[in-house]
C-alpha cells in the first residue's frame, strides 16, 4: 500500500513515473503488483526467456505510469554477453544491465 501512495503522489506532481529496481519476482509477481498499483511493465521485445541474472532469472524491471508507456516510452532490453565479456560481466555483478528507451521531444512534454 504504500509504495500504490508514493505513485499516486508522484502522478499527482507529473504523468510520467518510472520505478526501476530488482524486485525479486518474477512474470506473476510483477504483474500483480503492476496491477496493484496502476503502473505498466516494460517488457524487452524479443527477448521471451532472457533473465536479468547470470542465473537465468527475471527480477529487474521498469515499471512505468501509463501515460509514459502510452506517449514517450519507446523500447527496453537486457544487454547480454559472451566470451570474456561474460565472465568481466560475471566478475561486476550477478545482475545483467537492463536499458529503457523513451522520447523526449517537446512533443511529448507533459507539463510546462
Amino acid at each position: 500500500m504504500l509504495l500504490r501512495n508514493i505513485v499516486i503522489e508522484m502522478l499527482s506532481i507529473d504523468p510520467d513515473v518510472i520505478i526501476t529496481g530488482d524486485f525479486n519476482t518474477e512474470e506473476k509477481g510483477i504483474n500483480e503488483l503492476t496491477r496493484s498499483i496502476g503502473m505498466i511493465v516494460m517488457v524487452p521485445s524479443g527477448q521471451d526467456g532472457v533473465g536479468t541474472t547470470h542465473a537465468g532469472h527475471r527480477y529487474d524491471y521498469f515499471l512505468i505510469s501509463p501515460d509514459l508507456a502510452n506517449e514517450e516510452a519507446v523500447d527496453c532490453h537486457i544487454t547480454t554477453f559472451t566470451g570474456d565479456d561474460l565472465e568481466t560481466a560475471k566478475k561486476v555483478s550477478d545482475h545483467l544491465p537492463v536499458a529503457a528507451e523513451f522520447r523526449t521531444d517537446l512533443q511529448f512534454k507533459d507539463r510546462q
